[in-house]
C-alpha cells in the first residue's frame, strides 16, 4: 500500500473503491501481483477480488496476475449463486454449487497449475464466508441477511449462544458520542436474532474451515508445504450486540477493528489492530497467522501492527527489496536460528509497533430483526491506538465534535469514555500520565500527547505512519510515546491546537481535516472561516452527487466493454467433456473449446458444473445499463441546470 490515496492506514469503504482505482490506472501497478511477477514468481487469484468488481468493470482484468479467477458483482455475495470470471472471459454460473467450496476448488487446481509451472509462486485465495449474503432486487437495491452456511452445516450450533461480554447492550451509554445515546437497548426479539446471526456466522466459516485444510493438504500433496508460507488474515472485525449495537463493522469499538492475520509454517500468531469501519474494538481488532520457513513454531505476539504491514512482510519474505513509498514495515517475525531462517535474508522493522492510525467516512447502518438501524449521517471518525508494554489507549475524534478516550489496560471493553471527564487538577502530577479513579478520569496531558499524535498521523505518507515523531518533534528530541510524555514537552502539546473535522463529509479532504502539523495556523483560520460562512451540510444533496458519480461510472464501464466486444465463454465444459482427445485435468485446446487459461493449466473439479451466465441475468444488467445511461445524463443536465 502507497500513499496514492493518502492516507491508507485504516478504513476506507471500499464497496466503490475500485471505481477510483482503475480511474488512477493501479490495476497496471505497482502492486504485490506486479511485484512478486517482477521477481520472477507466478501469481494467482480465486475468490472475492472488491465487492464492485462488476459486469461492467471486470475488464481488461487486472494486471499482474498468471491466472485470474475472481467473483463477479452483484452476486459477490450470493453462497447459493457463484458467479465468476475468469481472465476476463465470459461471466460464470456454478449451479447448485456453495461459493466457498467453488473457491476451494479453484484453489487447489491453482496450487497444482503452480507446481507445473515449475516457478516460484504467489496464491490469494478469497473466500466470502462469514460476510453477509446480499441479494439484489429488480431495481438493484441491495438486501443483507445473516451468512448463508453450506447445506451440510446448516444445523450445526444449534445450542451455540452470543458471549455475553461486559458491553453487550450496554446499559449506560451516556458518556458516548451523542449518535450511539440515542440508540434504544436490544429488546429481547433483536437478542434472538443476533444469536442465530452469530450461529449463522460459525455456520459458514465450518466452510471456510474445510476451505483451508484442503489448501494444505493440496501444498502438501505437490511436495511444496515445507516450502511455503501461509497467512491467514481478514479484512475487519465484528460486533454482534456491543454496545446495544446490532450487527455491523462501521465503529472505532475493537470488536470492529481488531482482525486475525496468521502465517504459517507451524503457527505463530499475531494480533494485528486494522480493519473495517467503527473505532471500536470489535470492528477493528484482526488476528494473523502466519506459518512457513525459518519462523519460530508455537510464538505469539501482541504487536500491534495493520494491514499496510502485509505488503512490505511479504516481499521481505520473497527477498524483494522493499520500495521507498510503501506505508508500512514488516512484520517483526519471531525467525529461528534453523538454515531455513538464515536463508530468508528477512529484512526487520526499522521502526517500533507503538501506534496506529483507523477511519472512517460516510454512513452508519447496522443490521436488526426489523433491518437496518436509521442510517446516521454525522459518523466521520478517526482514531489513534497506542499499545506498549506500559501503555494501550485509545483516543477517537468525531466529525460531530464528541471525543472518546479508553485505556484498553483497565476497560477492555470501552465502557468508560474518560476523554468526558478529564481532572485539570491532574496538571499538577509530574509523573502521573494514567488514569485515575477506575478509568474514569483522564490527564488532560495524556490527552493532548495523543491528539498530537492522532494529528501527525492524519495524513501521514509513507514512513510517517510508521515513525510519527519527526512530524511532530523534527529535532528529533522525541522518538517514543513513553519519551512524549517527559514533562517538559507540556507547554508543547498543550499549545497545538487540536485536531479537527470542518464537517461531517463522507471522503477524505486534506482542507476538511485540521492538524497542527499539515495546516498553517493562517490555513486553519482561513479554513475555519470558509466553513462557518458555508451553508449546512445537505445530507441529500452530498448522497445524490455520489450516486450520479456512481452512474457515471458505472455508465463509463459499460461503454468500455462494449468497446472491447463481447467476450468469448470461459469454458464449454459439456463440450469439452464430450470432445475426443479433451484432457479435461490440463487446459490443452481442442478445436471450439475455448478454457480462457493459458496452455497446461489445470482445471479444477467444480468447473464441470459450469454453464454460462442465463441471458436473464445478462438482460436484467442491460437494462440496468440503461438506466444508469439515462439518470446519469439526466443528473448531468439538472446540475449544470
Amino acid at each position: 500500500m502507497t500513499d496514492v490515496f493518502p492516507p491508507v492506514s485504516g478504513v476506507v469503504h471500499l464497496h466503490q473503491e475500485i471505481v477510483r482505482w482503475l480511474a488512477a490506472g493501479l490495476n497496471h501497478g505497482p502492486y504485490l501481483p506486479k511485484y512478486l511477477q517482477d521477481a520472477g514468481y507466478n501469481t494467482y487469484y480465486a475468490g472475492k477480488f472488491l465487492v464492485e468488481y462488476a459486469l461492467y468493470n471486470y475488464r481488461p482484468v487486472p494486471e499482474g496476475w498468471t491466472d485470474f479467477d475472481a467473483a463477479i458483482h452483484p452476486w459477490v455475495f450470493r453462497y447459493e449463486y457463484p458467479v465468476f470470471a475468469r481472465n476476463g472471459g465470459q461471466p460464470t454460473l456454478y449451479a447448485g454449487q456453495y461459493h466457498t467450496d467453488v473457491v476451494a476448488s479453484k484453489a487447489r487446481a491453482q496450487i497444482q497449475s503452480a507446481k507445473k509451472a515449475g516457478k516460484p509462486f504467489y496464491i490469494q485465495v478469497a473466500p466470502i464466508g462469514c460476510h453477509d449474503a446480499c441479494y439484489v432486487d429488480e431495481d438493484f437495491n441491495g438486501y443483507l441477511t445473516p451468512p448463508l452456511p453450506a447445506p451440510r452445516h446448516a444445523k450445526l450450533y444449534a445450542e451455540v449462544n452470543l458471549p455475553l461480554r461486559p458491553n453487550h447492550n450496554e446499559e449506560d451509554v451516556s458518556d458516548k458520542p451523542a449518535w450511539l445515546q440515542a440508540v434504544p437497548r436490544l429488546d429481547a426479539a433483536n437478542v434472538t436474532y443476533l444469536n442465530e446471526y452469530y450461529r449463522e456466522r460459525l455456520r459458514s466459516l465450518r466452510a471456510v474451515d474445510e476451505l483451508v485444510e484442503a489448501v494444505v493438504k493440496e501444498l502438501e500433496a505437490v511436495g511444496e508445504l515445507d516450502n511455503t508460507y501461509i497467512i491467514y488474515t481478514g479484512d475487519n472485525g465484528y460486533h454482534l450486540g456491543a454496545h446495544r449495537l446490532g450487527a455491523g463493522k462501521e465503529t472505532p469499538y475493537q470488536e470492529d477493528i481488531q482482525v486475525p492475520f496468521l502465517i504459517r509454517w507451524q503457527a505463530t500468531v499475531h494480533s494485528l489492530g486494522a480493519g473495517e469501519e467503527t473505532p471500536y474494538q470489535e470492528d477493528i481488532q484482526v488476528p494473523f497467522l502466519i506459518r512457513g520457513p525459518g519462523i519460530q513454531a508455537g510464538k505469539v505476539s501482541t504487536t500491534p501492527t495493520a494491514h499496510e504491514d502485509i505488503l512490505p512482510t511479504i516481499l521481505s519474505l520473497a527477498g524483494i527489496s522493499l520500495p521507498s513509498d510503501l506505508d508500512g514495515q514488516p512484520l517483526p517475525l519471531p525467525l529461528s536460528n534453523s538454515k531455513e531462517a538464515k536463508a530468508v535474508q528477512y529484512e526487520q522493522p526499522k521502526h517500533k509497533f507503538e501506534q496506529h492510525l483507523t477511519e472512517y467516512w460516510g454512513l452508519f447502518a447496522d443490521q436488526l430483526a426489523a433491518g437496518e438501524l436509521s442510517r446516521i449521517t454525522n459518523f466521520t471518525w478517526k482514531a489513534v491506538s497506542v499499545h506498549t508494554p506500559e501503555q494501550n489507549y485509545k483516543y477517537v475524534v468525531w466529525c460531530s465534535g464528541d471525543r472518546e478516550f479508553y485505556d484498553r489496560s483497565v476497560d477492555q471493553f470501552e465502557l468508560v469514555n474518560s476523554a468526558k471527564s478529564a481532572d485539570p487538577r491532574l496538571l499538577d502530577s509530574v509523573d502521573q500520565f494514567e488514569l485515575v479513579n477506575s478509568a474514569k478520569t483522564a490527564n488532560p496531558r495524556l490527552l493532548d500527547r495523543l491528539d498530537a499524535l492522532l494529528s501527525a498521523l492524519a495524513h501521514a505518507k509513507a514512513g510517517q505512519l510508521t515513525n510519527p515523531w519527526p512530524t511532530i518533534h523534527p529535532d528529533n528530541s522525541v522518538t517514543s510515546f513513553a519519551q512524549a510524555l517527559n514533562p517538559k514537552h507540556d507547554d508543547f502539546y498543550r499549545q497545538l491546537p487540536k485536531f479537527k473535522f470542518l464537517s461531517c463529509l463522507d471522503h477524505y479532504d486534506t482542507e476538511n481535516e485540521l492538524s497542527p502539523f499539515y495546516h498553517s495556523s493562517q490555513q486553519r483560520q482561513q479554513l475555519e472561516a470558509a466553513a462557518a460562512a458555508a451553508p449546512p451540510l445537505d445530507f441529500a444533496k452530498l448522497r445524490q452527487q455520489r450516486l450520479l458519480q456512481y452512474k457515471e461510472a458505472v455508465a463509463d464501464g459499460w461503454a468500455r466493454q462494449e468497446k472491447l466486444g463481447q467476450p468469448e465463454y470461459t469454458v464449454n465444459f459439456k463440450a469439452a467433456e464430450s470432445a475426443p482427445g479433451v484432457n479435461f485435468k490440463a487446459a490443452e485446446s481442442a478445436p471450439g473449446v475455448n478454457f480462457n487459461v493459458k496452455p497446461g493449466t489445470v482445471l479444477a473439479g467444480v468447473e464441470a458444473h459450469a454453464v454460462p451466465l442465463p441471458a436473464a441475468e445478462f438482460e436484467r444488467f442491460r437494462r440496468y445499463k440503461a438506466d444508469m445511461v439515462d439518470e446519469a445524463k439526466y443528473y448531468r443536465l439538472k446540475s449544470m441546470a
